[in-house]
């Protein structure tokens, strides 16, 4: 199974503490190939044979700028069997406003938006259907970059993952 992690800001292990970046390695089973970016350094190149996208804070932005890009130039997306999001914010300066996000394409076989209601504003998923959902993780007493952090937040992720592999029988091609 081969995944893209696409971080925000804060994504480093503090004080002991997992971070993002710690809990993609986590997620990964002998002979996954998972690849951990920053969001502005993404590429279109790291979308290659990509099963499943996890995207943090401004990751969110990045992924959504990419596919936007290479919808616009015509190049073609292969499907997605899952993207999670957690905590997806924005990019003012890129043109993306809170009010017009995140509509998840159909290319995009199941989607998950992990939010909390601090600042920065986690952004939900507006298309909600049977395979698109939105779960709010307020009451944990979290914030947007703690949530990066606590366990149960954790194990959701990772629980969603093992969903997927234990379902996954042809990779993408």
């Amino acid at each position: 199974m081969k995944g893209l992690w696409i971080g925000g800001y804060g994504e480093e292990d503090i004080n002991g503490n997992i971070g993002f970046y710690t809990l993609a390695r986590m997620s990964q089973n002998p002979g996954d190939d998972i690849t951990l970016v920053d969001w502005d350094h993404l590429d279109t190149n790291d979308f290659d044979n990509v099963d499943y996208v996890v995207v943090y804070s401004y990751g969110c932005a990045a992924f959504w700028r990419m596919i936007f890009t290479l919808t616009k130039t015509g190049i073609k997306i292969p499907a997605l069997k899952m993207l999670i999001i957690l905590c997806g914010v924005p990019r003012f300066w890129w043109g993306q406003f809170y009010g017009l996000l995140w509509n998840v394409p159909s290319f995009v076989q199941s989607a998950i938006c992990y939010n909390i209601n601090s600042i920065p504003y986690s952004v939900p998923i507006r298309n909600v259907t049977t395979k698109y959902s939105n779960v709010n993780l307020d009451g944990r007493g979290l914030d947007h970059v703690t949530i990066q952090y606590d366990p149960f937040t954790q194990n959701l992720i990772l629980s969603e993952l093992d969903n997927l592999r234990n379902n996954l029988t042809v990779p993408n091609s």
